[in-house]
């Protein structure tokens, strides 16, 4: 009986003074917070340390035509922010040290993406690689491809024979391949 009277006591109270109770001193405050989204653009080729060789030799019986063995153990990775009135991106490949031998070109298939989320460029096919920019993906959009080896464009590097009498049996060259994303 003790307990009913302290409980009724105390809801009367409560009730009465509502001040009383709440009075706890709670108190709000707030602040803004900023949050920028800068544009970002950015390439990468995966794996790191793959080195590309690619040989011409000569078939099995004499007079059958050069074989050329393909690369295709090359990534192409990429992540881009773009403004909303911004243009689509782009990936271009050149040639930016070392010069083909005589005879050949070098054929750069780029796949279609395997991976990534967003809006996902489009591979432009089948290019021969020269100094010059040519553009190996178009579209761009805000979007990323997954870093890494099996994520991305898959590049597939193929020595195309162009001109037999051009050809030295004892050329080999090293060329550096250089990939940018720009709008």
């Amino acid at each position: 009986m003790k307990i009913v009277r302290i409980l009724i006591a105390f809801l009367f109270i409560a009730t009465s003074t509502p001040n009383l109770v709440l009075a706890q001193g709670w108190d709000d405050d707030s602040h803004t917070l900023t949050l920028t989204v800068n544009e970002i653009a950015n390439t990468v080729i995966r794996p790191v340390a793959n080195n590309a060789v690619l040989t011409l030799s000569a078939s099995e019986e004499g007079g059958s035509a050069y074989v050329a063995n393909v690369d295709s153990s090359t990534w192409l990775n990429y992540t881009c922010v773009k403004t909303p009135a911004g243009s689509n991106y782009r990936v271009y490949a050149q040639i930016t040290s070392g010069t083909l031998p005589g005879g050949v070109n070098l054929q750069l298939t780029t796949l279609a993406c395997a991976t990534g989320s967003g809006a996902l460029g489009s591979s432009t096919g089948v290019i021969n690689l020269s100094g010059s920019t040519q553009d190996v993906v178009t579209g761009i959009g805000s979007s990323q491809t997954a870093r890494g080896a099996n994520f991305g464009h898959r590049l597939k590097y193929q020595l195309v024979l162009t001109n037999t009498a051009a050809l030295d049996f004892d050329e080999s060259v090293t060329l550096t391949l250089t990939y940018t994303i720009a709008n």
